[in-house]
Parts: C-alpha cells; structure tokens; sequence
C-alpha cells in the first residue's frame, strides 16, 4: 500500500489542531484507542523539514534535518510586553515509541516561550499531559511532542495522511505543528 504525503501550506494555531485532535477523541467509544500509531510506512524522513505552530505575527517553527538535529525559531508578539525573539542553536532530537506504536518526538533543549508569555525562553524543563496515554508527562531538558496522523483506522488506502506534532498539553495550551516544506 503507497500513502502519498505532501506538506501542509496553511499555518495552524494551536487550537486549531486541537480542535482537530478533539473531534478524533470524541468519536472513539469507550475503552478504543486514544490516539493511532503513524501508518505503517511512517519513517524519521517523514519529520525532515519546516514545522509551523502558531499564526504570522506568533509562531514557533522547527527545522527538522536528517542528521538529527533541529533548530526552534520563535517570533511572539504577545499583547502585554516586548516581543519575543529567539533562535535556538542545532540541537539533538530522536523518536522514540509508545507500547501501542505511539511516535514521541525528543527534542533537546526545546523552548517553551513561544507558547506562553510568562515562560523565559532559555526555560528547558516543563510539564505536560500525553493525550494518547492520558497521564502526565514531565519534560527535563527537553520537549516532548506527539507525532499524530489522519491515518484513522477507517480511512481508504488511497487517503492522503498528513502529520502534524502535537505538544502534549491540557486544552487551554495545546500547541500544534504542521508542517510547511518538506
């Protein structure tokens, strides 16, 4: 079976993604999966590229590479105090997989100001909570995001799957990544 990808060319901001993610959840009946593994061709390939959370004038972007490294790029203007401007050095990241199949996204040293105005951007250790395990989940030098797909158990084989990275929040600061270029 061929899935074909293309990249996303629209900006999503987090709420939009987890809106997205929402109506997944809620159209589970009880005791099913929270979350589906990526398809069966899903491969660290499938990460290399620009990945855009956030609107024009607020988004956090990551520049994935094949080489495992990444790169965060935050521009918030947030509507109480100066803008936020930041770039972070290359820095390591690898995948790692749930029991059920579920992609983690380990980014080392990840910022977490472009989400949140009251968090410095050289802050590297935060708190989350992983929708696909429902349990709470404590980052330490490093972010952890949910590589989720449209690759629902029902859609054809012909559908096309896009992936988006999901920081695993509450609902009031969920924070979603769709990726720009391959």
């Amino acid at each position: 079976m061929s899935v074909s990808r293309s990249p996303l060319a629209v900006l999503a901001l987090g709420a939009s993604g987890l809106a997205l993610g929402c109506s997944v959840l809620s159209s589970l009946r009880p005791n099913e999966a929270r979350c589906y593994p990526p398809a069966p061709d899903f491969s660290e390939a499938d990460l290399v590229g620009t990945w855009i959370a956030g609107v024009p004038d607020n988004s956090d972007a990551l520049v994935i590479r094949p080489d495992g490294t990444y790169k965060q790029e935050i521009h918030v203007k947030f509507a109480e105090g100066a803008p936020t401007e930041y770039q972070s050095e290359w820095q390591p990241w690898r995948l790692e997989y749930s029991e059920d199949g579920i992609a983690y996204l380990h980014l080392e040293s990840y910022s977490f100001c472009g989400m949140n105005s009251s968090i410095s951007c050289q802050q590297r250790d935060g708190d989350g909570y992983d929708i696909c395990q429902d349990e709470s989940v404590s980052m330490e030098n490093e972010g952890i995001l949910l590589v989720l797909g449209t690759n629902l158990p029902d859609m054809s084989p012909e559908a096309e799957v896009f992936y988006y990275l999901h920081y695993p929040m509450g609902s009031e600061g969920s924070w979603v990544y769709i990726r720009q270029e391959p």
